[in-house]
């Protein structure tokens, strides 16, 4: 099935394009461990998506 295929790929925020990292690179990536619980009262996850033209299209953006 399609459904089954799903790819999500990791996209560079200010111009959308596709960027692959080689080992090196990824040395360069600060990362860390955080020692923190999601608290689904006060914590929440915000996220955008954008159309190949660079519109917004999830949130809506309706003006009433």
């Amino acid at each position: 099935m399609e459904e089954d295929k799903i790819i999500i790929q990791a996209l560079n925020p200010d111009n959308f394009e596709y960027q692959e990292y080689i080992s090196s690179d990824q040395e360069l990536i600060a990362s860390s461990d955080l020692d923190t619980v999601f608290n689904e009262e006060t914590d929440y996850i915000e996220f955008y998506v954008y159309d190949e033209n660079n519109i917004l299209i999830y949130p809506l953006n309706v003006r009433f």
